[in-house]
């Protein structure tokens, strides 16, 4: 995922900043010891970024373990990644729990979808007969990078982080993403 920075950076660099219009924020599935979305809130501090995290004891162990902190701008939501990207998922506070600018809305606010910049999917899997670690086949199918893709602005970036156990699995995994 260090790959994924320069991406993000570059793209920063050729649009500075969010243009009038564009979005403010970042989506990352997984949060791992929270390396990543500590320093894509540090590169980008004009961003929101919101991780989804489907297990409580890995944001725990980021926290004590890795130094990972909340903040205004970086949130975790506990849950499964799949969901998360469902437009009005029963709890999700996700891309319907914002204002248009990005900001959290309070609860009974006016709130309206608001497209992602970039979206990072780096999540595992722990069932090794499948041949590929990371992401699981679920975040693979069309219809979630259908919903993917719907929840990226114009100029939005996808970025997956694969782990095959076979040049063939990866190539296929990559032929999907194309």
């Amino acid at each position: 995922m260090v790959a994924a920075m320069a991406i993000a950076l570059s793209r920063s660099r050729r649009f500075p900043g969010p243009t009038r219009g564009a979005s403010k924020r970042m989506a990352l599935v997984g949060l791992g010891g929270g390396a990543l979305p500590m320093s894509l809130s540090h590169f980008f501090p004009d961003y929101n970024l919101e991780v989804c995290e489907l297990d409580q004891s890995v944001l725990e162990v980021a926290t004590q373990w890795f130094g990972f902190q909340v903040s205004d701008q970086l949130r975790v939501h506990i849950g499964d990644g799949l969901e998360f990207f469902d437009h009005g998922a029963p709890g999700w506070p996700g891309p319907v729990g914002t204002k248009s600018d990005g900001s959290a809305a309070a609860p009974g606010e006016a709130q309206a979808f608001s497209p992602y910049a970039s979206i990072f999917l780096d999540v595992d899997s722990k069932d090794t007969t499948v041949g590929m670690s990371c992401p699981p086949e679920a975040f693979i199918e069309h219809p979630f990078l259908c919903t993917l893709c719907a929840a990226l602005d114009h100029r939005g970036v996808l970025i997956v982080n694969v782990a095959a156990r076979s040049d063939e699995l990866f190539r296929r995994t990559c032929e999907r993403l194309h």
